[in-house]
């Protein structure tokens, strides 16, 4: 009795590399979308010029901070929209935060050691959607095992 088996592994590997690595840019979207909603919300007019600050250019405009730990009220839109994914790894990876190196996002993000309090958009948005993303990955691996 002869008994014969077609390999299929290269196969199965490249078909779930492929399946990863849509998962892996459906999760960075997700999470690239949802930072830009936390970082849609606008300050209040404010009229107390000790409690308000500055926003634009001509300083005519005053405007409440947002409270500590929250993310920043969108003033410009500088921030929200300089948000993007970028593929690393041949895609198996994915970068998702400010792409013009905007200097005041890392200070917004971490605060600082002049006394800037942080009020992160990133780092809580993703502990948010960390499950989610997690069982995109699992699907994505599920399924290309099978």
């Amino acid at each position: 009795m002869k008994v014969t088996h077609k390999w299929t592994g290269n196969k199965v590997a490249a078909n779930t590399d492929r399946l990863m690595m849509l998962a892996v840019e459906r999760c960075a979207w997700k999470l690239e979308g949802e930072v830009k909603i936390a970082l849609s919300r606008a300050g209040a007019n404010s009229k107390d010029k000790q409690k308000g600050m500055y926003y634009n250019r001509d300083r005519s405009k005053w405007v409440e901070p947002s409270p500590v730990g929250t993310p920043p009220y969108t003033q410009t839109g500088l921030l929200k929209n300089s948000i993007a994914h970028i593929p690393l790894e041949g895609g198996m990876a994915q970068r998702v935060g400010p792409r013009d190196r905007l200097e005041y996002a890392r200070r917004h993000e971490l605060g600082d050691d002049n006394g800037y309090p942080a009020r992160p958009y990133l780092g809580p948005t993703f502990t948010r959607l960390l499950p989610w993303m997690t069982l995109q990955l699992r699907k994505a691996a599920r399924k290309g095992l099978s």
